[in-house]
């Protein structure tokens, strides 16, 4: 076990902000901010120029390079821009190594933006800032529209390792250089890599992905090639060096990992519920000589430039963390199970942990036995504990089939509980999700967060309102002869099955009865439509003008649509000016879903469901819920904080421009009337072998194999068979 000391960075001097390039080396801690200039004109955005900081591990001494300094004089013309460090590597000799980007940009029109001058410069630097080498490096540079430095290091020979990147082609280039900044060899990446490590053998490497599999690759600077490739486990993402211990360290959202050098076994280190610390933006992990473990954290501060670092030292020993605390062991333990531990529900146990002086929570990562992201084989494990009776308190269903655990009674009714508690309510809640998320007047789970999706169009196409049935969405599709991508380009026939599937599965099954109704006429014709949508993804998917086009011929007549009020406006342009929230085709002809995000449901094997409600609360709560993002947080009060937030102005690129959209009142009123009408939850909580046999003899449909008909008789058979099994 290992106890966390968390030092935040001290504040920086006034008008600096964007903390980035975190480097360390030896007992010192480098790192980079943003100073912004303004402009001589009013409506141009300020310049902004970087500085170089340095601090002892333990957050003291800082101090700014003084001999460092980016004084550039901007363009005349120039509006905006400015000299950014975008990449620093600090040796144990005591030197820094930079390469600067300097760019800037002119606009007579808000809405273009053009090139007033770009420059690539590598330097070398003292430990006070003093230059000792440079050079110009704009011949690593074809084009500096969407380039950016993705790897840089240099090793104890004083060769330097840079990677420059594109995002738009994704494409990299790794360029070999000596000490005197002159290149010696180049070597063209794969598209998907990771920052640089140093290997146990001092080589630098970074993990690669081929063919779905990640390997960790070595650069041969003697032979001027690769080196070795060494196979790395599945699902190995974000990496950092392993020092004499490891051949890489990993993190994920569950602890610290080590790959072993020689077997590639993965072993954990620690894991972050131990520690008590959550990072979500590791920086730097060291083994210090005293046998601590350090830690750099940098996570962006939201609306802002800002960033929230710390600097965290874990010690090693032999007791929890928590349990040093006075009356820890006296307290009430809760066990929660959870398929993934993400950084916000860590650290509501951590909290709750450290406040609660009844209760604390064990958890239950089915995760763990697995490899990294193994959902399935973390779900295996759930279902095989479950079965043998061996049940959490408290679950986060996030990738567990609900439905069977409502038809084996392992839940609660929530209500009584959110009736009763003194800070919460149903008034407090979005009243509308948890409406749709009842079953007989009972509410068995409580979602965080929730989206809705929907499909929108042109009413003048779909239909002046909302809502439409299976019947009324094929006479739409038959009046449109000319919409042979109804969806748009990236919507293939199997997408479009398994969407409908995921958000209508209970217009054809009834997990209470056990049933399934897919032999029917409605079914059958529903499948010959589908066959008629494109059977691969178009080349073009990602092409805005092609995009524009095809809606302006009328080739795709709708799209599918998360609510979110930063898109409706675009939604809006792309089908001429006016929409409507038209549904997904159901039964009912009430089509709009709520998707639910880490839903929480307490099991009747708890012995203290009060207790364990004491912890779910906490879910709910204005603190942790503004922590979620992403989606709409289902307390009420943080959801009208977020609309707010959302109505913001906001830039997007449009034929080629910049245009600023700013929401109104009339958007956010859209959206909540939206979410107010919403009145069903998608099957995301369904066994995914539901789906995976109706798409399958659907496949079977639209390969020629079989009639529709066929296809039809075969799914209901196979999914009878499936819910008598399951029942």
């Amino acid at each position: 076990m290992y106890v966390a000391e968390v030092i935040p960075f001290p504040d920086l001097p006034a008008g600096f902000e964007d903390i980035r390039n975190i480097t360390l080396a030896g007992d010192t801690i480098y790192f980079t901010a943003s100073d912004s200039r303004l402009t001589d004109s009013e409506t141009a955005e300020p310049f902004k120029f970087d500085a170089i900081f340095a601090m002892t591990i333990d957050g003291k001494n800082l101090r700014k390079l003084p001999e460092y300094s980016s004084e550039a004089a901007p363009p005349p013309e120039a509006t905006g821009g400015g000299l950014f460090i975008s990449a620093m590597h600090a040796d144990e000799h005591g030197n820094v190594w930079i390469i600067e980007t300097e760019r800037y940009h002119t606009s007579d029109d808000p809405d273009i933006i053009r090139d007033a001058g770009s420059t690539l410069t590598i330097r070398k630097l003292d430990s006070n800032g003093t230059e000792l080498l440079s050079e110009d490096i704009n011949d690593l540079v074809t084009s500096f529209d969407g380039f950016y430095i993705s790897m840089f290091m240099v090793d104890d020979d004083g060769f330097i390792y840079i990677g420059s990147s594109y995002f738009l082609t994704e494409e990299t280039t790794i360029h070999i250089m000596d000490s005197d900044f002159k290149t010696v060899f180049s070597l063209d990446a794969p598209t998907w890599s990771n920052p640089f490590v140093l290997t146990p053998d001092a080589s630098i490497a970074f993990v690669r992905q081929q063919d779905n599999e990640r390997y960790l690759q070595k650069i041969d600077v003697n032979g001027k090639t690769w080196g070795d490739s060494i196979h790395l486990p599945e699902n190995i993402f974000n990496v950092f060096s392993g020092y004499n211990d490891f051949l890489v360290l990993h993190m994920d959202s569950t602890g610290l990992y080590g790959v072993s050098d020689d077997s590639g076994e993965v072993v954990r280190i620690l894991n972050w519920i131990d520690v008590g610390y959550v990072p979500d933006g590791l920086e730097n992990v060291s083994f210090l000589p005293d046998g601590r473990i350090l830690l750099i954290n940098s996570t962006p501060v939201p609306s802002s430039w800002d960033n929230k670092c710390e600097i965290i030292f874990l010690t090693k020993t032999e007791t929890h963390g928590d349990e040093q605390r006075e009356g820890f062991a006296e307290n009430t333990e809760l066990t929660l199970g959870t398929l993934y531990l993400n950084p916000p529900l860590q650290n509501a146990i951590h909290q709750f942990n450290n406040t609660s002086t009844t209760h604390y929570i064990s958890v239950i990562d089915y995760s763990s036995s697995t490899t990294p992201d193994d959902t399935e084989g973390a779900l295996l494990r759930f279902t095989t504990e479950i079965t043998t009776g061996k049940i959490p308190d408290i679950l986060i269903l996030a990738g567990i089939p609900f439905d069977h655990l409502i038809a084996l009674e392992l839940v609660v009714d929530l209500y009584p509980y959110l009736d009763s508690d003194p800070e919460l309510s149903r008034d407090s809640l979005m009243e509308s999700v948890l409406k749709a998320h009842e079953i007989n007047d009972k509410l068995f789970m409580i979602n965080q967060t929730f989206s809705v999706i929907t499909i929108v169009g042109n009413p003048s196409v779909l239909g002046e309102y909302p809502g439409w049935t299976i019947e009324e969405f094929i006479a739409v599709l038959d009046a449109n002869p000319q919409a042979d991508i109804p969806f748009g380009p990236g919507f293939t026939k199997q997408e479009f099955l398994f969407r409908l599937l995921l958000l209508n599965l209970y217009e054809y099954v009834d997990m209470n009865s056990r049933t399934a109704d897919f032999n029917n006429r409605d079914f059958i014709e529903l499948l010959e439509l589908i066959n008629a949508f494109p059977s691969e993804v178009d080349e073009h998917t990602y092409d805005p003008l092609y995009n524009r086009e095809i809606k302006a011929e009328g080739r795709q007549i709708m799209d599918t649509f998360v609510a979110r009020i930063q898109d409706l406006q675009t939604q809006k342009e792309s089908f001429g000016g006016d929409i409507v929230f038209k549904g997904w085709p159901a039964a009912d002809g009430s089509g709009h879903r709520f998707i639910s995000h880490d839903a929480v449901a307490i099991t009747n094997r708890a012995t203290d469901k009060d207790g364990a409600w004491e912890f779910v609360r906490t879910l709910l709560m204005e603190e942790h819920q503004r922590g979620l993002f992403f989606s709409f947080p289902i307390n009420k009060a943080v959801f009208n904080e977020r609309m707010l937030e959302d109505m913001q102005p906001y830039s997007i690129i449009h034929n080629g421009q910049t245009i600023i959209v700013e929401p109104t009142q009339e958007d956010a009123d859209e959206l909540v009337a939206l979410i107010n009408s919403t009145a069903k939850i998608s099957a995301h909580g369904s066994d995914v072998t539901l789906g995976n046999i109706i798409i399958e003899s659907a496949t079977d449909f639209f390969d020629g194999r079989i009639t529709a008909e066929d296809a039809a008789r075969i799914i209901q058979s196979r999914v009878s068979i499936f819910l008598a099994e399951q029942g």
